[in-house]
């Protein structure tokens, strides 16, 4: 049988402990660990924590944002970013050296790059 990727069993997961009690959490658990050994995945648990982690803001209705830039962002930046987007906001700040200014933000698979250094690049490619 064909293994499952990491989202999958974060999948199980989740549906398994979406409507469980507080109480049946450690019982869930400990089953859910020993089908993850029978299925010899157990090196994968980090991956599947990190996607299970994803799927459930998804499906609780929050966006994740991260936010690149070259130094530490003001409050009132990170507001103005967050405005662009709808719903419930988790935003996650990362300084970047190799930035030379601007930013970048990453919601799910769509990236929005207002780096300086995207502009250069764009700019070389127009004259070329």
């Amino acid at each position: 049988m064909a293994k499952l990727i990491p989202r999958q069993y974060a999948k199980i997961l989740y549906d398994l402990t979406k409507e469980a009690k507080k109480t049946e959490y450690d019982i869930i658990l400990k089953e859910y660990i020993r089908f993850l050994q029978k299925e010899q995945v157990l090196s994968k648990v980090k991956y599947i924590v990190q996607e299970f982690e994803k799927y459930s803001k998804e499906k609780e209705g929050i966006t994740q944002l991260t936010i690149q830039s070259k130094n530490k962002l003001s409050k009132n930046i990170i507001d103005e970013v967050k405005k662009l987007f709808e719903g419930k906001i988790e935003v996650e700040e990362r300084e970047d050296k190799e930035i030379s200014g601007g930013l970048k933000v990453r919601a799910g698979n769509t990236i929005l790059d207002a780096t300086t250094n995207a502009q250069i690049e764009r700019l070389k490619r127009s004259l070329i």
